[in-house]
């Protein structure tokens, strides 16, 4: 309904994929579009100095804008490019309003026509960035620089530290508000970064899922 489904079709829905919502019937949606890794984007702040955790995250964060930012622009030219050389018109035949519009559903004529973004791994970045908060600026065990290195080989002749930062320090989903609410500001910062674009064709916006993989066989 924020996103301006009427309460009908708000109903009508599915999990078209893990954790993408799509209202039955009348979306052109690409869902996972494209898969965000979380835990890279940090590991690729980590390479530049920082001297303050707040220096840290907010580096964090401008780089999720940025990612988002060239990952809309890219998805949504993609778009433009499926509807000039494409069409499918007995999907269309099924899919609401393409027939009441008369425009092919690679055109925009289905009713819904989102991009959802979906970023792998948040709570990992969660909990990767308030160990790094504890241990490197709060604790000062060890330098930003060190376990960026540390991380580049794999923690090899660390293991007490790979022990400490996974079992001794607090991790998101435990009901502990300091890690919660971080996880809260970024998945707030994705929301609000994703509703500044708005992609091509009618009802059309980038619509965010997070989640998290354990295994696929």
């Amino acid at each position: 309904i924020g996103y301006g489904v009427p309460e009908k079709d708000a109903h009508n829905y599915i999990h078209s994929t893990c954790v993408e919502i799509t209202p039955v019937a009348g979306s052109n949606v690409w869902v996972a579009s494209p898969y965000t890794n979380m835990a890279q984007l940090l590991l690729d702040v980590m390479e530049e100095n920082a001297d303050s955790f707040a220096e840290l995250k907010q580096k964090v964060l401008a780089k999720l804008a940025e990612s988002i930012r060239r990952n809309y622009e890219i998805y949504n030219q993609c778009r433009l490019t499926v509807a000039e050389k494409n069409i499918h018109p007995l999907l269309s035949c099924f899919v609401n309003d393409c027939l009441k519009n008369g425009t092919d559903i690679y055109q925009g004529g289905a009713r819904y026509n989102w991009i959802m973004p979906s970023f792998v791994g948040v709570a990992n970045l969660t909990d990767s960035l308030y160990a790094l908060k504890t241990a490197v600026f709060e604790e000062k065990r060890l330098t930003l620089g060190e376990i960026t290195e540390i991380c580049r080989q794999n923690f090899e002749g660390q293991e007490a530290l790979r022990q400490y930062l996974l079992n001794k320090l607090p991790k998101y989903g435990n009901d502990l508000d300091e890690v919660d609410m971080l996880f809260q500001e970024i998945t707030e910062f994705i929301v609000q970064e994703c509703r500044r674009y708005t992609p091509v064709f009618p009802n059309a916006h980038l619509v965010p899922s997070v989640f998290c993989w354990v295994m696929h066989d």
